[in-house]
């Protein structure tokens, strides 16, 4: 399955670490394939909420060991 949950953030509270730390496995959720495929080495994402906004940031370790980071927005609610 393609597609990330992060639809779902709605549903949760947005006061606590909570948010983040599901943003944060849905958008690993949805990137497992390229690990599962050796597509790439790993994915990681950290993110941060502030003023109505989460922001994502995603690192990709590639099959060499050199990384590609990303940045992601999303707007809660």
């Amino acid at each position: 399955m393609l597609g990330s949950r992060l639809w779902q953030l709605q549903e949760i509270s947005t006061s606590d670490g909570a948010y983040e730390a599901k943003a944060n496995s849905f958008v690993k959720e949805a990137l497992q394939y390229l690990v599962d495929y050796k597509v790439v080495k790993s994915v990681d994402a950290s993110s941060s909420f502030a003023g109505g906004r989460l922001t994502i940031a995603i690192t990709v370790t590639k099959n060499d060991g050199s990384q590609q980071q990303y940045e992601y927005v999303w707007r809660a609610g």
